[in-house]
């Protein structure tokens, strides 16, 4: 038989088991309006830039009209280019969550197990234990061992 207490005494757990670990905070509304916000200047302010230089130039018409659509579309193309890393990065942070919470449905799972064959063990030694002590009684009480005499 092994010993009540080696049954009975459960691994340390950290008090942050409880919750994954992901190692960065949520993402909040203020965060991510203030990044939206802030590449929006940015390329507000490129597009402004360009455009006033283009009509500082000496050119044509022509090829003030040419350079005028060039700046709309490489000001849509840097536009869809920051859109782009923008989902990259939400979508960089979604799979690093759900590793996390696989983890530690991982680590719940196997603390459950380990505690159910601890559980298990302890039962099974609380019953042999039962099974010993009322076979010695059972096996006393034919005897009179306990019973005193009639007086």
């Amino acid at each position: 038989m092994t010993d009540a207490k080696d049954l009975t005494t459960p691994p340390p757990i950290s008090p942050t088991a409880a919750r994954p670990q992901v190692g960065r905070p949520p993402l909040s509304g203020r965060r991510l309006g203030a990044a939206a916000s802030g590449g929006l200047v940015v390329l507000c302010v490129a597009f402004l830039g360009m455009w006033l230089w283009i009509n500082s130039t000496p050119a044509t018409g022509e090829q003030k009209t040419t350079a005028h659509l060039e700046v709309f579309k490489t000001t849509a193309s840097v536009a869809i280019m920051i859109g782009g890393f923008g989902a990259l990065y939400l979508a960089a942070r979604r799979q690093r969550t759900q590793e996390a919470e696989h983890n530690h449905a991982v680590r719940t799972a196997e603390i459950t197990k380990n505690h159910a064959e601890r559980v298990a063990a302890a039962t099974e030694d609380d019953a042999s234990r039962r099974r010993v002590t009322e076979l010695y009684t059972k096996a006393g009480a034919p005897r009179g061992a306990w019973s005193y005499p009639p007086t």
